[in-house]
């Protein structure tokens, strides 16, 4: 068979039009910023939630929090069409809101402007096609401290293929996929 008629394997798009969303991925999710934190030297951290259903997993990251504190900014459906928090969006956040969970305006393909320093942890809760997974993987992975750990929902080869496709190639072998659930994480080493 000659390169010209080779045939591609990789999917391009998923199966399911939202990423998964369990009590099972939030343990497990909860378990990482457990993790993170116990690697930190006690500095607050500064968590980012792309994508759908910011406010679930932004709880469970800002319930996890050390008692150094930190926060949790969302970007992607935290803001409404008038650029103010979505009322369904506030409704799961609750008392969390401007304490430690915060929404950040824009789409998520958008480049944000307003970091004031790297992110410690970013949870990616989106799906879609291959080209878009990765490169939203890459640009706001790119936002991590140095040993930043990033994770997401969608690692499933059956109902997510293009994304789990984007995820190994973006982050290769330093991917961890969680063997209950389509829950994984990685560590970004960074050149210092």
């Amino acid at each position: 068979m000659s390169e010209a008629t080779k045939e591609e394997k990789r999917i391009d798009v998923d199966k399911m039009s939202d990423p998964p969303i369990s009590g099972l991925i939030a343990k497990k999710l909860s378990a990482a910023v457990q993790e993170l934190y116990n690697d930190q030297e006690g500095h607050e951290l500064n968590c980012l939630v792309v994508g759908t259903f910011t406010a679930n997993w932004a709880c469970v990251i800002s319930d996890t929090l050390p008692a150094a504190g930190g926060r949790v900014l969302c970007i992607g459906d935290s803001m409404d069409s008038d650029g103010k928090p979505s009322q369904q969006w506030l409704d799961v956040i609750g008392k969390r809101f401007s304490k430690t969970v915060f929404p950040v305006s824009g789409a998520i393909e958008e480049n944000y402007q307003g970091i004031d320093r790297k992110f410690d942890l970013i949870m990616f809760s989106c799906c879609g096609d291959y080209v878009s997974m990765a490169t939203l993987l890459s640009k706001w992975s790119g936002l991590l401290a140095n040993n930043g750990m990033v994770c997401g929902s969608q690692l499933d080869s059956d109902d997510y293929q293009a994304s789990s496709f984007a995820i190994k190639d973006v982050f290769k072998d330093d991917v961890v996929k969680d063997s209950s659930t389509s829950f994984w994480l990685a560590r970004v080493s960074r050149d210092v």
